[in-house]
């Protein structure tokens, strides 16, 4: 394994290919975190997970694919051996939390009206508290993301190649994260004066969101 660190390959999803230090070298200015580690972001399915994947590339980000079974233990590998190195799924966060910086966005919303739109989604199926999140994103964005933590969805998945479950089912651990600076949430959504309509527009956007996770 020492050996092979020196002419292993990283392939992205634009089908380049990297020696695993150049890569890293390619990605340090942009992928660094607030607390040094090196972020690699990985696509296991880019037909699946395009929005997310041009989401992404939108931040100037680079997304290697990783979608083959052994993936899961090379990148577990990677991390046990490399001093501050982390691999994030790139569906696994928002784009603007995929990698943490110490930047903070404002949201256009005010406290009360974050509690509407809380509220609303709140009444639809699937939704629990401890899975809602209203996040200040980029306007340009989605207006409802869903996304899976990176810990759980692995623990389920190495749980699911040891015939324990199965790695398709979500079991709860989805969050789903509604985007309060989106124009269709803070103009649209909450200037409608029927209760009837705000529930149905929100219910399409969580179906649009649910869709970008083959839910």
């Amino acid at each position: 394994a020492e050996k092979a660190m020196k002419f292993a390959l990283f392939q992205n999803v634009d089908k380049e290919f990297f020696a695993i230090e150049a890569y890293d070298e390619k990605i340090k200015a942009l992928q660094t975190d607030k607390n040094n580690k090196l972020v690699h972001i990985y696509s296991t399915n880019p037909t699946e997970q395009y929005a997310y994947i041009q989401a992404a590339k939108n931040r100037s980000y680079d997304v290697l694919l990783m979608d083959h079974p052994i993936d899961n233990h090379f990148i577990q590998q990677l991390e046990y051996k490399g001093e501050n190195v982390t691999f994030v799924r790139v569906d696994s966060d928002t784009p603007d939390h995929l990698i943490q910086k110490e930047e903070k966005k404002e949201s256009v919303l005010s406290e009360k009206e974050q509690e509407k739109v809380k509220e609303l989604f709140m009444t639809l199926p699937g939704v629990t508290e401890h899975q809602l999140i209203i996040r200040p994103m980029s306007p340009d964005g989605h207006p409802v993301m869903i996304t899976r933590p990176e810990f759980m969805r692995r623990m389920q998945e190495m749980q699911a190649m040891q015939g324990m479950g199965d790695a398709d089912m979500f079991n709860g651990t989805y969050q789903v994260i509604v985007n309060a600076n989106h124009p269709l949430i803070a103009d649209k959504l909450l200037n409608m004066r029927s209760a009837e309509k705000k529930e149905k527009f929100a219910a399409y956007l969580l179906r649009l969101a649910k869709l970008n996770q083959g839910m």
